[in-house]
């Protein structure tokens, strides 16, 4: 038997919880989407043999919605403020972790454009 999750799981969460967002690849267009966004993602890390946290912003958003994944340094504006995309994890059951930061102003200036 084989679980839809994404049609079972994803999609009604996403439903409840997301918000618009707008993905901008690296090829000039802007791709209107749902996704669920945390401002404040906990990451922690080993670094030179000390456990090391902090935050970032992460969007979810469901792989079904992407012909490609997007790729790092390309741009998400998400309740107005433009984020670079610094990684992406598939969670394998149709949920993708987007890695954000904040982007620059020359970044910004690229998420500007028509």
């Amino acid at each position: 038997m084989t679980i839809d999750w994404d049609g079972l799981l994803l999609a009604p969460v996403h439903a409840l919880l997301g918000e618009a967002v707008v993905w901008l690849p690296g090829d000039g267009r802007s791709v209107s989407m749902t996704g669920v966004f945390t401002e404040k993602y906990t990451v922690a890390h080993l670094q030179d043999e000390m456990q090391v946290a902090g935050s970032v912003p992460i969007l979810n958003v469901r792989d079904s919605l992407f012909a490609r994944l997007p790729t790092q340094g390309e741009l998400f504006r998400v309740r107005g403020v433009l984020f670079q995309v610094i990684g992406t994890e598939p969670d394998g059951l149709g949920d993708v972790k987007i890695v954000l930061r904040a982007a620059s102003d020359t970044e910004a200036a690229k998420g500007t454009r028509p």
